[in-house]
């Protein structure tokens, strides 16, 4: 006998939860889409990309600064 399981939500609802919950201090979790997840990787990579840019800026502009002699080790 082949009986149907019934679910009690359907599969919307279970999407919904299934979704990742960005959750800000103590307000309710808001759903965040896929699109969303990748847009704030993308940034937060391009961020730390921005800081080595500016690190080696920096320290080129003190090697120039100190004549561009090499440090000792």
């Amino acid at each position: 006998m082949n009986i149907p399981l019934k679910l009690p939500f359907s599969n919307r609802a279970f999407s919904e939860i299934t979704r990742p919950q960005l959750r800000i201090g103590g307000a309710a979790a808001v759903p965040i889409s896929r699109y969303e997840v990748w847009v704030g990787l993308a940034l937060f990579e391009h961020g730390i990309s921005l800081i080595l840019v500016l690190h080696v800026v920096i320290d080129g502009m003190h090697w120039l600064a100190a004549g561009g002699k090499q440090e000792a080790a």
